[in-house]
């Protein structure tokens, strides 16, 4: 598929991770046994900072890269990672550097609620027709 482009032109973020240090911080309180950004990248920032920046993606909102389009998509009783220091900020960093970016913030739901039936009144119910509507406008 050689003539197929590999440039991404859209990305659909459900209840991300953007900025590896602040999960780590929020893994700090919220999992103090359980550190999932830790286990991810294989050590703590105070041994690599560096691989805890080029592993988050707020790490790459910059001007030269905002041809790409965003959907954010998150509950607001996430408990694993806190909306307010990903998605929000996430969303700010990409707003500051020009990208076109949408929200979709589920009421009640908590991390891990894409795998409801799309024709259920559930939080995947209320999400994918939002991404589907998102997908056909920008691709």
């Amino acid at each position: 598929h050689s003539s197929v482009s590999a440039k991404v032109k859209a990305v659909v973020g459900f209840y991300g991770v953007y900025d590896m240090l602040a999960q780590w911080e929020h893994d700090l309180l919220a999992r103090p046994r359980d550190n999932i950004s830790e286990k991810f990248l294989g050590v703590a920032p105070h041994t690599n900072r560096r691989i805890f920046f080029e592993a988050s993606p707020i790490s790459y909102a910059t001007v030269d890269r905002n041809l790409i389009r965003f959907l954010l998509i998150h509950g607001d009783h996430d408990d694993i990672v806190d909306p307010a220091t990903q998605s929000t900020a996430f969303l700010a960093a990409l707003k500051q550097a020009g990208f076109f970016v949408r929200t979709v913030v589920i009421p009640g739901a908590g991390h891990f609620f894409v795998t409801d039936p799309v024709d259920d009144t559930s939080f995947g119910g209320f999400a994918g027709p939002k991404v589907v509507r998102f997908l056909k406008d920008v691709l």
